[in-house]
């Protein structure tokens, strides 16, 4: 192997690790959920898609006023509190009357509500890609020689804490 194809790699590595780490925080989040209700609820996913939807309606709405990162700190609070009480919401009143019911009940119910809460987000912002101000740099960082995405290394740095915070809470 030379030299391109060591780089070529290790950007693919970088970024299959970056893909790799939200997908652990989802897996992370079906077995909290798991564990807490003894449900498996596949609509996680959904709410998490209309917490991004949340995320690019305030962030297209403040940015040009407040800037690219001041309207992503307020984007990032504001989301998260918003898919907390959606999720809570749909907790309340979806998921903990089916507690006790047959699994497959639950099952049924948790797949039905990612159903509607899909078609709601087609419904509310259609089926077009939507953009979003994003405040990491278009830059690369570059380390040992190979460029890697700021977005991507601030992807693996914070699920990492995240994962960390969990294992040492739990």
């Amino acid at each position: 192997m030379d030299l391109m194809q060591i780089k070529i790699f290790a950007m693919v590595a970088v970024n299959g690790l970056a893909v790799g780490s939200i997908y652990a925080l989802l897996a992370l989040g079906f077995v909290v959920i798991y564990k807490a209700t003894e449900t498996f609820n596949f609509a996680q996913g959904e709410v998490m898609m209309c917490g991004a939807y949340i995320a690019i309606l305030l962030s297209n709405a403040l940015t040009p006023a407040l800037g690219i990162v001041a309207a992503f700190m307020i984007t990032f609070v504001v989301a998260s509190v918003a898919t907390s009480l959606l999720a809570a919401f749909c907790e309340m009143t979806i998921v903990r009357p089916m507690l006790g019911k047959p699994v497959l009940s639950v099952i049924m119910v948790t797949i039905g509500l990612a159903s509607v809460l899909s078609g709601g987000v087609e419904l509310i912002w259609g089926p077009a890609e939507l953009p979003f101000y994003s405040p990491f740099k278009d830059v690369p960082f570059i380390i040992l020689g190979v460029p890697i995405a700021e977005v991507r290394l601030y992807t693996i740095i914070i699920s990492f804490l995240f994962m960390g915070g969990f294992f040492f809470f739990f």
